[in-house]
């Protein structure tokens, strides 16, 4: 069965509403970066190198943190399809979170 155009038309619409405020945390984390650039560079070279390793490392605990809970989505999905609150509790509770080395 093929989509009809109103249909997908809805689906980018609700899409975009649930993506809204990723993009803009995400472009607010990037520009708090090419701030910081900016005005380390105005001071020197060594701070401006300092900088650029900081944003870089949190940029990568960011970026890992987001891989964890977008591979936490498909569970959470099927519990919530299968109305079971109880696994969704399961994963986050703090045994689990143990045995897998997460730390929250």
């Amino acid at each position: 069965m093929r989509a009809s155009w109103p249909d997908i038309q809805t689906e980018a619409r609700r899409l975009s509403r649930l993506a809204f405020p990723v993009i803009i945390g995400n472009l607010g984390f990037v520009l708090l970066g090419v701030t910081d650039t900016f005005f380390a560079g105005e001071v020197s070279e060594q701070v401006l190198a300092a900088v650029a390793l900081g944003n870089i490392i949190s940029f990568s605990m960011l970026m890992f943190g987001q891989g964890v809970l977008r591979g936490l989505d498909p569970f959470f999905t099927q519990a919530h399809g299968a109305r079971d609150t109880g696994s969704g509790r399961l994963i986050l509770s703090p045994r689990s979170r143990a045995r897998s080395g997460a730390r929250c």
